[in-house]
């Protein structure tokens, strides 16, 4: 059995009002419905069945009480499949606060457009494995489309094994962020036995990092920047202790949509990068930080 499925959550109640002054991200799925079967996914047509008045309830909860730091993520499955009456009535919540919205857009019409415009951010997702030809093409108008009209929007590309494995995909990568006019972009990978390697992955990240400055000047590249303000600030790279998911069934639970379990590996305690890792992602079987790429940014930053 898939353990999203065993995690069934808890009432919004349960909460103490420090826990909700606390949050910050709050992944909303009202389904794990897709309209893509991408391999990489665990999330993709879980059965659990939609509650929404149960979905309402916690989002009216959260929007009166949580902190000033909030943030939404329209997720799922595929947020743009939801029936229109649906999303407009979920929208007419999300947007009391700052909200992103991650959605593969296929299913793009124009009365999305106000939501995704007035977004905090429009998060998209490429891979090779994900798009047929004319999906991907489809993907791509829209996007221009949107970023032309003004769409803050970021592309989240997942580094799967036949990805990394390639060093012409680079220049591919940068060159399409350029053409398709993205603000940012993250590098989004599992470490695993069937997952590229720590090392491989990390000499990738590297590569692109390079490419980003000559390809796509006017886009971010999101790791990059994590690293960049954590030794600044001399804060977390990453920290999802204030992250939560509503689930379909209304309850909420800790993390983000994919995470069964928050937990920090005994020896990711011991590790010298710890301070700024704050331990690797749940998601992974092994470490994924990125060692290589935060060194050679420390020295370039001089720290």
């Amino acid at each position: 059995m898939n353990p999203l499925l065993e995690n069934r959550g808890f009432p919004i109640k349960n909460l103490t009002s420090q826990q909700l002054e606390l949050m910050e991200e709050v992944y909303v799925c009202p389904s794990f419905i897709c309209n893509l079967d991408c391999p990489h996914c665990t999330l993709k047509n879980l059965p659990i069945t939609s509650n929404w008045e149960g979905i309402f309830n916690t989002l009216e909860c959260i929007t009166d009480n949580a902190g000033n730091n909030v943030l939404f993520d329209l997720f799922g499955g595929e947020p743009l499949i939801i029936e229109k009456g649906r999303f407009q009535q979920l929208m007419e919540l999300i947007s009391k606060r700052s909200y992103i919205i991650s959605t593969n857009l296929l299913n793009y019409k124009e009365f999305h457009f106000p939501y995704l415009l007035n977004s905090y951010l429009v998060n998209t997702s490429w891979n090779p494995l994900r798009f047929q030809k004319a999906q991907f093409d489809l993907w791509k108008s829209t996007v221009r489309y949107l970023t032309n009209k003004g769409v803050n929007l970021a592309v989240m590309i997942t580094l799967t094994e036949d990805l990394v494995s390639k060093l012409d995909t680079v220049d591919f990568i940068t060159n399409m962020l350029n053409e398709l006019g993205a603000s940012s972009a993250d590098f989004d990978y599992l470490i695993g036995s069937n997952y590229p390697s720590p090392d491989k992955v990390d000499d990738y990240l590297i590569r692109l990092y390079d490419a980003f400055s000559k390809n796509c000047p006017n886009c971010t590249f999101t790791k990059a920047n994590k690293i960049k303000k954590s030794l600044k600030q001399h804060k977390k790279f990453k920290d999802c202790s204030n992250f939560y998911t509503v689930l379909p069934s209304g309850n909420i639970k800790h993390g983000c949509a994919y995470c069964n379990e928050l937990k920090v590996r005994k020896e990711c305690k011991f590790c010298e990068y710890f301070d700024f890792c704050n331990g690797s992602c749940p998601l992974t079987e092994s470490c994924s930080f990125p060692k290589k790429l935060f060194e050679r940014i420390k020295n370039e930053e001089g720290y």
